[in-house]
């Protein structure tokens, strides 16, 4: 049976041992794959490549075949709720707005024929990452919402906003290696805006209202930012802003 050897760069990007050795196992396990190592490249590593005959007199990667093959694929399968509603009253004008996502399915295959089943986790079975968390970082939610509630009474504005999403699980405990689950967490944020003056609109506003901490996060691979998700939540926790607008005509 024919083999071959193939090297693969990628520069300016970056991972921990620990994860660089839960691919190499994942790639060692697809059909075909005799062997494979990942490996940052420091010297020490270069000079492993070079006794093997993967490097020039120079030091330079002698063989290099790069190419780009559409062979995974993904089955996916949610609903996207969307509601409104708005009326007036005497007493002024009141308006809902409710955005929701509910993903049933997400299983997405490798161009090895794996299939990680994504919903709800950023790892497996077996506690390594699942196809895509170690690039985005992010997780494929079960449900995530936008609820908006409105009250307008003359030149005064209110509005308020819930950010929901539920829960999922993580890359296991570091300190006793158990599995790690992240209850769902919901934002609220405050906006107040005047328009009493012409041309003039005037607004206030809170982020995180109730200034609400991150659930502990393990992530996968490492990211800058330790002990929580970097793709939902906002590190500023609470914060107060405020905006000033106005038409010169």
């Amino acid at each position: 049976m024919p083999s071959a050897i193939v090297n693969r760069v990628e520069r300016g990007r970056y991972l921990d041992s620990v994860a660089l050795m839960q691919l190499s196992r994942r790639l060692v396990s697809l059909p075909g794959i005799e062997d494979a190592a990942l490996m940052i490249g420091t010297p020490s590593n270069k000079a492993l490549l070079r006794d093997a005959g993967l490097l020039d007199a120079e030091g330079n990667i002698e063989t290099l075949d790069t190419f780009t093959v559409n062979s995974g694929k993904a089955k996916v399968e949610g609903y996207d709720i969307n509601a409104n509603y708005r009326d007036s009253f005497p007493w002024g004008e009141v308006g809902l707005n409710f955005q929701g996502t509910y993903v049933d399915k997400y299983d997405q295959t490798s161009p090895g024929g794996v299939t990680f089943h994504k919903v709800a986790t950023i790892v497996d079975e077996n506690g390594d990452p699942v196809i895509g968390a170690t690039d985005t970082g992010g997780v494929v939610l079960r449900w995530k919402h936008v609820l908006q509630a409105s009250y307008g009474y003359r030149d005064w504005a209110f509005t308020l906003t819930q950010n929901y999403y539920s829960g999922y699980e993580t890359a296991r405990r570091q300190i006793d290696g158990e599995r790690n689950f992240i209850g769902g967490q919901s934002i609220f944020d405050l906006n107040i805006a005047y328009t009493g003056i012409k041309n003039l609109r005037l607004a206030i506003g809170v982020k995180n209202l109730f200034d609400e901490d991150p659930p502990i996060y393990v992530p996968v691979a490492n990211q800058f930012q330790a002990g929580y998700d970097v793709s939902l939540y906002d590190p500023r926790s609470r914060f107060i802003y405020g905006s000033i607008n106005y038409k010169f005509w």
